[in-house]
């Protein structure tokens, strides 16, 4: 199924930080769903997630949620993870369009 909209791209990134929001090191997820390029394009979605460590297991943690998510949806993706920590100055720019990209507010349980 293709996205068509902004308002199914945030649902699916609502679903995609729900699976993820027990996880301690997962602290922000921001979202950025740009409209299709062409006619037989699909939604372009980017995700940018901040954690405070990072390593094998969570990296399949988050491929396994991302493909819960994504399920036969159709769409380009990117997804970035990223250590504050370790940006220069510790500067959101340097990753991504703060004015642009969408946080999506994690339910923590």
């Amino acid at each position: 199924m293709a996205i068509a909209d902004q308002t199914t791209a945030a649902a699916l990134v609502r679903q995609f930080a729900d699976l993820l929001a027990g996880e301690p090191a997962v602290e922000r997820i921001w979202y950025l769903a740009e409209p299709p390029h062409a006619p037989w394009s699909s939604v372009y979605l980017t995700f940018w997630v901040q954690l405070s460590d990072l390593d094998d297991d969570l990296k399949r943690r988050v491929d396994d949620a991302t493909m819960r998510t994504l399920g036969d949806h159709k769409l380009e993706l990117g997804i970035y993870l990223f250590l504050l920590d370790a940006i220069l100055d510790r500067n959101l720019e340097e990753v991504m369009d703060p004015e642009t990209a969408i946080e999506i507010p994690l339910r923590k349980p």
